[in-house]
C-alpha cells in the first residue's frame, strides 16, 4: 500500500498465507482486508475489490474490505434510545448514520497484537462517546487463514457498561477477477429478506422472498431477477439483508459463490443472523487498482444483525457490561488449479 495514512505515517501491511499458495494482505488502517489471492493453474487470481495507494483509500467511499463498526449498516436519524437515554450519535448520511459514523472504525489504526504467517490479531479502542455511542468498547479482529482455504474472521467485543454493537467485514468479492458479477451465481440459504426504501432504512417487517426476486434459495445467477422487483428499484439493485438459516456448529455454508467461469467458489458461514447482499450499485467511479470501478464490479456479502435494530429490536444488538460480542464469519474456498 503506497503512501502515508492521516496521521502521516505509512500504513502497516500484513500478508497471510497457507500451504496452498492462498494469501491475504490486511492493513492496520481499518483493520481492512486489502487483498486475497488464490494460486489457479493460470497464476494467481485476486477475488477482492480495492486499491493499492492511501490516496485513493481515503478517497474511496465503498468501504473495500474495512472493518465497519461501531454499528454496521444504518441507524435511522442516527438516533436511538437505551437505559431511559435517547442517544444522537453521527449523521454520516444524513439523515442517518452508516457504518458507525463519520470517523468509523473503518478510519482508525488499530493495533497489531498478535501475528505469525497465518493469523493476526488487530485491536481497538473506542472512547466512551465516540461517535455519539455510549461506553468505552475494546474490539478485537481476528484474521487467520487455514489450510483448508479458508479465510475465518472473528470481530469480538467488550464494554464498560451497556451499549449496541454491530460489527463486520465490508469485503467486496469478484470471483471472476475481472469484470462485473452479473453472471456469478448466487444461493442464499434464507426465507426471509428486509425490504428498505431508497435511503436504505427498513420500511417494513421481514418478508418472505417466495414469489419474489429476492428468492436465491435455489441459487440463480445475481442478474437473473436483477431490478425486477420495486424492492429492488428504489435502492439499484440487491443492497439487502436475508434472514439465513441458523448454523450454530458451522456445519453448512449458508451462502454459496460460484464465478462465471466454475473455477472460483466461496462459501460462507456466519453466527450472524443476517447477510447483506450489496452488488455494489453505486461503484461507478470508485477507484480501483489500476483506474475506476464500474457498476457490479463486485458484491459485498456482510454478515451482521438488520439494519436499524436498535430502534426495532434492541436485543439483537446490545451489549451488556461484561458480556462478550462475538461475530465469527468463514470464507470458505474452493478452485480447480
Amino acid at each position: 500500500m503506497i503512501g502515508k495514512a492521516s496521521d502521516g505515517k505509512p500504513p502497516i501491511v500484513v500478508r497471510l498465507e497457507n500451504e496452498n499458495g492462498l494469501s491475504i494482505e490486511l492493513m492496520d488502517i481499518g483493520a481492512t482486508w486489502l487483498s486475497c489471492k488464490l494460486p489457479l493453474s493460470e497464476g494467481a487470481r485476486e477475488v477482492l475489490l480495492g486499491v493499492d495507494n492511501m490516496d485513493d483509500f481515503y478517497r474511496q467511499s465503498a468501504y473495500f474490505g474495512a472493518s465497519v463498526g461501531r454499528y454496521a449498516n444504518r441507524i435511522a436519524q442516527g438516533c436511538f434510545e437505551l437505559g431511559n437515554r435517547t442517544y444522537q450519535v453521527s449523521q454520516n448520511q444524513p439523515p442517518h448514520c452508516l457504518h458507525g459514523g463519520e470517523s468509523g472504525f473503518d478510519k482508525r489504526r488499530w493495533t497489531i497484537a498478535r501475528q505469525d504467517n497465518q493469523c493476526v490479531v488487530f485491536t481497538l479502542t473506542s472512547s466512551d462517546g465516540d461517535q455519539g455511542f455510549p461506553s468505552e468498547l475494546s474490539v478485537k479482529a481476528r484474521y487467520e487463514v487455514t489450510d483448508d482455504n479458508r479465510v475465518v474472521i472473528e470481530y469480538s467485543a467488550s464494554a464498560q457498561s451497556d451499549t449496541i454493537v454491530a460489527l463486520t467485514n465490508h469485503a467486496y468479492f469478484n470471483l471472476d477477477g475481472e469484470g462485473d458479477v452479473l453472471e456469478h451465481h448466487l444461493q442464499l440459504s434464507a426465507d426471509s429478506y428486509l425490504p428498505v426504501g431508497e435511503d436504505g432504512i427498513p420500511e417494513s417487517g421481514v418478508t418472505p422472498v417466495v414469489g419474489t426476486g429476492f428468492d436465491f434459495r435455489a441459487g440463480k445467477t445475481i442478474m437473473e431477477d436483477l431490478l425486477t422487483d420495486e424492492d429492488q428499484q428504489k435502492v439499484g439493485g440487491y443492497d439487502h439483508s436475508f434472514l439465513l438459516s441458523e448454523n450454530e456448529n458451522f456445519d453448512n455454508s449458508q451462502c454459496q459463490l460460484t464465478s462465471s467461469d466454475g473455477i472460483v467458489s466461496l462459501g460462507i458461514a456466519t453466527n450472524q443472523e443476517a447477510i447483506q447482499v450489496y452488488t455494489g450499485n453505486f461503484l461507478a467511479d470508485e477507484p480501483s487498482r489500476d483506474g475506476t470501478y464500474h457498476r457490479h464490479d463486485g458484491v459485498a456479502l456482510e454478515t451482521q444483525c438488520l439494519p436499524n435494530s436498535p430502534n426495532t429490536n434492541l436485543e439483537a444488538c446490545l451489549l451488556k457490561a461484561g458480556d462478550l460480542y462475538l461475530n465469527r464469519t468463514e470464507f470458505r474456498f474452493s478452485f480447480k488449479r
